[in-house]
């Protein structure tokens, strides 16, 4: 369930000793809004941050703003955030 609650909170990588390609960034995120990491879905422009949230165990979107395609190696890629839509389960 999606909440302006869950929303407030927020995380980032300063909170945690080992930056991308670990996970822990993610982890931390996760924890924070209360949500499982398989229940995420991480939007990322760096092959760093595809890895670290494949290792935190979320689906990823690349995002082809700043590295092409190619070097991404993500299963779904768009070229930017104006492609993505949200449909409520």
């Amino acid at each position: 369930m999606w909440s302006s609650e869950r929303n407030a909170r927020a995380a980032d990588g300063s909170l945690c000793r080992r930056g991308k390609p670990h996970p822990d960034g993610y982890l931390h995120a996760a924890a924070r809004l209360g949500v499982e990491p398989a229940g995420c879905v991480v939007v990322e422009d760096a092959p760093a941050g595809i890895a670290a949230a494949r290792a935190a165990g979320m689906r990823v979107i690349g995002i082809t703003t700043t590295v092409e395609r190619e070097r991404l190696e993500c299963e779904c890629c768009v070229d930017d955030l104006t492609a993505l839509t949200v449909e409520a389960c």
